[in-house]
């Protein structure tokens, strides 16, 4: 049994309550998901995949227990890798890279996942679901990917369209149009994609967007506590409103990018 040292309360999460530091390990609550995601953690480990955290069990209080990132929050304290090319690239890389380590996975019969924003044309392969700026921990070079309780069958499309709104597309980052097509050539670059995958890519943002919104109204509906909040706080509204800006501005920027508008 694991002894008992001081707890700290790891902030951050908008909807995941009860996440503490013990000593170099984390704390968290279970989920009926869990022996699933244990599972996809084992195997990233097994395939000697960096970026994620290791299984170490369970506390005397039930909660599972999981190798602590040391180093600073992407979102909350590395705003300069946010605003840069390189953070974009390294995006695209890292989401790449998880893609490609997950793709020998194969999920227990057993397994139950997270029903958050499912990925409509899901198959067998699985995702980390939530691979956003605020759930990266960088140390120096080192990126490593917390909170996978969002993890659950999906495209690397529809991960990757999620991941490249969240770094290199938000309307909260204020960049004009050749910003964002600089942006995007990087996570196309950063990820390997080829030209007509980085354009399948694009054109998914609009409804992966739109999932999360629909995600936040379905549960903050059904009485989830974090979704009723983030629901009140207006951040439904704004993912919607992102599925429209770029929808707006998509035809513009896929021929920047002499990408086909359509297929």
């Amino acid at each position: 049994m694991l002894g008992r040292v001081e707890e700290i309360p790891l902030a951050g999460g908008n909807v995941s309550a009860g996440v503490v530091r013990v000593g170099d390990t984390v704390r968290r609550p279970v989920g009926e998901w869990t022996p699933a995601v244990h599972a996809l953690l084992r195997h990233l480990e097994e395939v000697g995949f960096h970026g994620s955290p290791r299984v170490l069990g369970f506390d005397e209080e039930g909660r599972e227990v999981l190798t602590y990132f040391d180093g600073v929050s992407l979102s909350l304290d590395a705003p300069e890798l946010l605003g840069s090319l390189d953070g974009v690239g390294k995006a695209g890389a890292l989401a790449a890279d998880l893609a490609a380590a997950l793709r020998t996975f194969v999920a227990p019969e057993s397994a139950r996942w997270w029903h958050g924003a499912v990925d409509p044309l899901a198959g067998s392969t699985i995702i980390h679901g939530d691979l956003a700026p605020w759930n990266v921990i960088v140390d120096g070079n080192e990126w490593g990917l917390i909170d996978w309780d969002f993890a659950g069958p999906g495209r690397f499309e529809w991960e990757a369209s999620y991941t490249l709104y969240t770094f290199g597309l938000s309307p909260a980052l204020g960049l004009s149009d050749a910003e964002t097509v600089a942006r995007i050539r990087s996570f196309g670059d950063g990820a390997r994609l080829a030209a007509s995958a980085l354009a399948d890519v694009l054109r998914l943002v609009p409804p992966r967007t739109r999932a999360t919104a629909e995600m936040i109204e379905r549960l903050a509906a059904g009485g989830h506590p974090g979704y009723s909040v983030l629901e009140r706080e207006g951040h439904a509204r704004a993912w919607r409103a992102a599925s429209e800006h770029v929808s707006t501005r998509m035809a513009h920027w896929l021929a920047e990018l002499k990408l086909a508008a359509s297929d």
